[in-house]
């Protein structure tokens, strides 16, 4: 499983560090590199996070954790062009004892140890926003790379989570045989990027508490099984959809939970 999800991190550190850089086109690339890695790292556990804590989930994320900062080249890296706040700007210098530019290794674990319970619990704050876990990730990292969390950023970064928050799906999916994905809705598990976020949960207990109790409600699941697979290809592929079906997917999930009761 880490593997997979290690390939996935690797895959879309060049894509925060272009849109940071096309932002910030003075700072040092592989400073700002260090910084999307932890970044991607730390939205993969916030994912991880999201089923039963395993052994098998712990060491993966121990692996990726270990194993992340190893697969970057090694280089100097200047803190104050990889940290944007000042307050975890100050955080990871105390870890360093001060120290503005280090090698990657101790960039990598002052950043991350500055940055990780505090992001983890941001991200976890946003969980019942319009975008769920997803706009929440992508905040904090917006807020972290760029500085601002503007709109067509956002649409960006929800294009790159999507796709490395599927990754991670489907390896957990390898590794461990869950129905979660084979269960999820598809729609809005490719708009969410994962069948654990809350909006996902609610439609699918719809489908299973309400729809299938009623012939109607049978024969409308039986529709969506054929129907949804080449909308959630659509959702997938243009992301520009992905923000206003999320947003649509939300509201209707919060329709279900105050009329039915449903969490």
């Amino acid at each position: 499983m880490e593997e997979q999800i290690l390939r996935s991190i690797k895959r879309y550190i060049p894509d925060l560090v272009d849109m940071a850089l096309e932002e910030r086109p003075d700072a040092d690339r592989g400073s700002v590199e260090v910084t999307a890695a932890v970044m991607l790292l730390t939205a993969t556990i916030y994912m991880l996070n999201m089923v039963p804590r395993t052994s098998r989930i712990e060491a993966t994320i121990d692996a990726i954790v270990d194993r992340v900062p190893r697969s970057l080249e090694d280089r100097p890296v200047r803190l104050n062009q990889a940290i944007l706040d000042p307050q975890i700007l100050a955080s990871a210098r105390d870890t360093l004892m001060g120290a503005y530019n280090t090698n990657l290794l101790g960039a990598f674990e002052a950043i991350y140890n500055a940055r990780i319970s505090n992001d983890l619990a941001r991200m976890g704050s946003m969980l019942n926003g319009p975008l769920g876990e997803l706009g929440g990730v992508c905040v904090v990292t917006g807020e972290a790379l760029i500085g601002s969390g503007k709109t067509p950023d956002m649409i960006r970064l929800i294009e790159v989570y999507g796709k490395h928050f599927s990754n991670v799906v489907d390896a957990m999916k390898g590794s461990s045989n869950s129905a979660a994905g084979r269960t999820a809705c598809f729609v809005a598990t490719a708009c969410f990027g994962s069948p654990h976020q809350e909006t996902v949960v609610t439609l699918r207990q719809f489908r299973e508490v309400i729809l299938k109790k009623h012939t109607f409600g049978r024969s409308l699941v039986k529709n969506y099984y054929r129907i949804s697979p080449p909308l959630a290809k659509a959702v997938g592929r243009y992301p520009v959809l992905r923000y206003p079906v999320a947003i649509a997917l939300a509201s209707l999930a919060r329709v279900f939970r105050r009329c039915f009761g449903l969490s």
